[in-house]
């Protein structure tokens, strides 16, 4: 099959010179065209069907084959098209297909998707190489799974993190505690409050921050009475 760029050039160049058309060869050229939007539109249709059932990263990695299907969509919907297929339909020589717009529109939007995904799972891998706060990588995860909805091992991460948070939460209340630090006893009640949990455990963690700062603030009370 001739290149995609070089076909278009060769319509383009013929549709400049119509006193030089060749029935036989326009039809050749037509042929060829008509099949190459064919082929193009079954790629895509495979593409698509893998980002409906959710996998993004075979998606991308089949519209990365050479030819890769976002440039070879774009170079055979050339500017000058219409007047080719008129001039098919005219001549009575194949026709081509319309190209998918829509489809290759989903899968170069997939592209931009998949980038955002690869630039969350480098941070996800630095802050775990250097041990970054639990819940900045908490916080990581779930920018993670709002990327890629279907894949729910995410999830799972998330969970398993918040679980370990909130036992790191569960000591430093009871060390905040000792030292009667109601300052930052608030801090970390308004910290947690702006997490969106989805564990059950948040509940007996917050109850328990919230008895520890009532008990201080009635000790403090009672030591101003005195």
């Amino acid at each position: 099959m001739r290149d995609y760029q070089e076909l278009v050039d060769i319509l383009q160049s013929v549709l400049a010179r119509p006193d030089d058309w060749n029935q036989a060869e326009l039809a050749s050229l037509a042929e060829e065209y008509a099949e190459q939007c064919r082929q193009v539109n079954e790629r895509a249709r495979q593409c698509h069907q893998l980002l409906r059932r959710g996998q993004l990263a075979e998606a991308v990695r089949q519209a990365e084959l050479e030819p890769r299907l976002i440039d070879w969509a774009g170079t055979l919907q050339f500017p000058e098209r219409d007047r080719w297929v008129a001039l098919c339909e005219l001549m009575g020589l194949a026709v081509p297909p319309t190209v998918e717009c829509e489809r290759i529109k989903d899968i170069n939007e997939a592209y931009m998707l998949s980038h955002r995904q690869e630039s969350l799972l480098r941070l996800w891998r630095y802050q775990n190489l250097v041990r970054a706060p639990i819940n900045e990588r908490i916080e990581t995860l779930r920018r993670l799974a709002a990327a890629n909805e279907t894949d729910l091992t995410w999830q799972d991460d998330i969970r398993t993190f918040e679980e370990a948070w909130l036992k790191e939460l569960g000591q430093q209340v009871r060390a905040l505690a000792k030292a009667e630090d109601l300052g930052q006893l608030y801090r970390l009640k308004s910290q947690i409050h702006q997490v969106k949990w989805s564990t059950a455990q948040f509940n007996r963690v917050a109850q328990s921050l919230d008895q520890v700062i009532q008990t201080l603030e009635q000790k403090r009370q009672e030591r101003r009475a005195e």
